[in-house]
């Protein structure tokens, strides 16, 4: 389906200079709005994904420019756009309504409500944590024990920039420039020998006009940091807050809040009692052991395991001198959990469980497909919705990093697993993650034809987490035989235990599409086939529901009577599958084309998309093979009953606290509605409602969008909250009065918080009945005469 969203808001841009309703720091991904970047260029890496990027000549990269920087000067902010930090960027016409000291927006007029503000630069966020000053002062008076921890020194773990020395005054080697994007974080490790509160100094300094907002999280808990301006990038301040820390070790995140990114950043000095730098990679690989399975023996020195005759490591190995038992290769403490091979959270993975090199931790490790979309699912439960750190522990022996893609409740992650020397050589990556209440389902997969590096383990640090329950699922391959033209398939050969279906058109399964049913060409199975444009970007979907997380052949029979391949992908949940469709000779020759994919609990929605402008072959049928699916139901039928809210939640719609202003108009023609009607915005890249929540404790909300979309093709948008995007689809209802719900997880900070649901093409946002949210301590703001 991205490829059919790309194509039409591609169209868009290119048929009409829009705007931009927000502009893109680097590293963003671009692909929808190509002319919006902060800086430099919007840069093809391949057909699903572009970046913001200030050059490009990366392998695996078409380096193809798809938009150059947006304007930085005046007039570069469209109707809706955020001007907080850019109160002169409204266009002609337009006004910087500052609604709160945290959020401001382009408008063609200042509201006449209590507390709006126009055209006044919104001031730098105050200092949060008013107990940090004399909680500072009793460490400096008490036995508190004061850990410095800088750019190469024991604690300092990992940061998304680079250490640099070009401004003076640094105490140390350097000091860490972040990357100038939301979420840009560096990463602190320290160890206390008992739960107690401590106070975080960071010393800064920022030579830009604006403050540079950030927080400190420990343990799910953040802490706002103003990171006001110094003056000069040579002169350095300090700002305290407090944090709770448990015994053990303690991950520190300190995340840009803004598109600015961090302030430089020397050092970081923690004062509490009983405190040491955090040992960051929580352990280092245990000795190399010779055998398949290494056993350390009691004792001073590892012994191999019994079985077969040992097998040297590859490599020039060194043998452990004797000493000590080598420490355990896992270090797990206060809410932390481990989901390993064949253990408790491990699913499903499109690989290998391997132990044929040294330095694993547990049974093994996984060894991915090489392909683009090789994966692996893990499930984890959380006690309540939070921030948590995820560490994955890798071995790559290529000589480039390889990359993908770690999706947690609807939210994507960018994964790059740098070499680690040789494949007998282990890493650790971080990441820091939002999980929602419940099970979280941890989809970790390959970006790239070289697959994933070597996978030992993945490690979810937070508060109340424990593994999920799944089952673990073999894939199995399941080949379709090839029919002979004009003839019926011969029958599938039933496989024990693995429910095997078969979707053909309009039949139940079949979900929305841009073809049209076809029986001119002989062959076929069912009613007919699918004859779609020849565009990039034609797709047809699909819906199969799963009981348990496993793994699926998908395979298409098809008819492609041309001379070329027709390249095709095959998506579930975001994750791409390429897939060749070669010649069968004739209209009336029938073939087949199979790959496999993973399957979570509940509904799996398939979209088959063409990937050049011959659009797709003739489509018969597709056909699932997996243990416990069953069809899904995904045909749009009669206008059903509102649903009721979930408990707990915070409906906002039109009239209502929280429903701010909007680019469109208040009707009431279609049925279905809850409220005292929907809302429909301008058919344009942009149009846009504005939300307003606020949160009584950083918490991570499911934000529910109700919609109708009586068109026959999806409705992009995009959620923008003040750490970023979220991307949203909205596919046809089939009628104005069929509403549809689509979610997803946001993190909002403490206090205010402004979301704008923008439409991401010329076709502008479907009808919206309401916008809920899901969260502890979420309340609509005040924002309505």
């Amino acid at each position: 389906m991205r490829a059919v969203l790309a194509l039409l808001l591609l169209a868009a841009l290119q048929g009409a200079s829009a705007q931009c309703s927000r502009v893109l720091p680097g590293g963003a991904e671009c692909k929808w709005t190509p002319g919006c970047c902060k800086s430099g260029s919007c840069y093809q890496k391949d057909a699903h994904y572009a970046e913001c990027r200030e050059s490009c000549s990366a392998a695996g990269w078409t380096c193809k420019v798809l938009g150059a920087a947006a304007p930085a000067a005046a007039g570069s902010c469209a109707e809706m756009a955020a001007c907080t930090n850019t109160p002169a960027c409204c266009s002609a016409g337009l006004v910087c309504a500052e609604m709160t000291q945290f959020y401001a927006v382009c408008l063609k007029n200042c509201p006449a409500r209590s507390g709006w503000l126009c055209d006044t630069p919104p001031p730098a966020p105050p200092l949060s944590d008013p107990s940090a000053p004399a909680l500072l002062q009793k460490a400096q008076a008490g036995p508190y024990v004061a850990v410095t921890i800088e750019e190469g020194s024991t604690g300092f773990c990992a940061s998304d920039g680079r250490t640099e020395a070009e401004h003076a005054g640094s105490t140390g080697g350097g000091y860490t420039n972040v990357v100038n994007a939301v979420g840009s974080s560096v990463l602190y490790a320290v160890t206390a020998s008992a739960a107690t509160t401590a106070v975080a100094t960071v010393r800064f300094a920022n030579g830009g006009s604006a403050a540079r907002a950030a927080t400190l999280t420990v343990h799910s808990t953040s802490k706002l940091m103003a990171f006001a301006s110094t003056g000069a990038w040579d002169r350095w301040a300090s700002e305290h807050v407090s944090v709770d820390l448990d015994a053990g070790m303690n991950i520190l995140i300190l995340a840009a809040a803004t598109d600015d990114g961090l302030a430089n950043v020397d050092n970081v000095e923690i004062a509490g009692v009983g405190l040491t730098p955090g040992p960051c990679v929580l352990v280092g690989p245990p000795p190399p052991v010779p055998g398949p399975a290494p056993v350390p023996a009691p004792g001073p020195a590892p012994v191999p395991a019994p079985g077969p005759a040992p097998v040297p490591a590859p490599g020039p190995a060194p043998v452990p001198a004797p000493g000590p038992a080598p420490v355990p290769p896992v270090q797990t403490g206060a809410g932390s959990v481990v989901l390993q091979e064949n253990g408790g959270g491990f699913c499903v993975v499109d690989g290998v469980v391997e132990a044929a090199g040294a330095g694993f931790s547990g049974a093994g490790y996984v060894n991915f497909d090489d392909r683009t979309g090789a994966g692996v699912l893990y499930n984890v439960s959380a006690a309540a919705a939070g921030a948590a750190t995820v560490s994955i522990r890798y071995a790559n022996g290529a000589t480039t990093a390889l990359t993908g893609s770690l999706t947690i409740a609807s939210e994507w992650y960018p994964v790059n697993l740098a070499p680690s020397g040789s494949w007998t050589s282990w890493s650790t990556a971080w990441l820091s993650v939002q999980l929602v209440q419940g099970a979280n389902e941890l989809i970790l997969v390959s970006t790239g034809s070289a697959g994933l590096a070597n996978i030992d383990f993945v490690q979810i640090s937070g508060a109340g987490l424990s593994a999920g329950d799944c089952t673990l699922a073999t894939p199995v391959p399941v080949p379709m035989p090839v029919p002979t033209p004009t003839s019926p398939p011969a029958p599938t050969p039933t496989i024990p235990g693995v429910t095997e279906i078969t979707i053909q058109p309009n039949a139940a399964g079949y979900c929305f599409g841009d073809g049209v049913v076809q029986h001119e060409h002989a062959g076929y199975t069912g009613i007919g086939y699918f004859s779609v444009p020849n565009v990039h970007g034609a797709s047809l979907s699909f819906e199969i529901t799963a009981a348990v997380a496993t793994s699926t052949t998908i395979t298409l029979r098809y008819a492609n009577a041309g001379p070329q391949d027709h390249p095709t992908t095959a998506s579930i949940h975001s994750v791409s599958h390429a897939m060749r469709m070669e010649p069968t000779g004739s209209w009336d020759s029938w073939k087949t084309a199979t790959v496999t994919a993973l399957l979570v609990p509940g509904d799996n929605m398939l979209v088959v998309a063409a990937s050049s402008a011959q659009g797709l072959p003739n489509i018969d049928s597709v056909s699932f093979a997996a243990p416990g699916i069953s069809v899904g139901d995904c045909v749009a039928g009669p206008a059903l009953p509102p649903p009721l809210p979930a408990p707990g939640s915070v409906v906002l719609q039109e009239g209502s606290d929280g429903y701010c202003i909007s680019t469109g108009v208040v009707e009431s023609a279609h049925a279905g509605y809850t409220g005292p009607g929907y809302t429909r915005t301008e058919n344009r890249v942009g149009g846009s409602i504005l939300y307003g929540v606020t949160a009584s404790a950083p918490a991570s909300a499911r934000v529910t969008v109700r919609y109708a979309n009586g068109g026959t093709s999806d409705h992009p948008a995009t959620l923008s909250v003040y750490s970023g995007l979220r991307s949203i689809w909205m596919p046809s209802t089939g009628s104005n009065a069929v509403w549809k719900e689509v979610t997803v997880t946001v993190p909002l900070a403490a206090g205010s918080n402004m979301l704008v649901l923008s439409a991401a093409s010329a076709a502008g946002l479907p009808n919206i009945d309401f916008i809920s949210f899901l969260g502890a301590g979420v309340s609509a703001m005040h924002c309505v005469p």
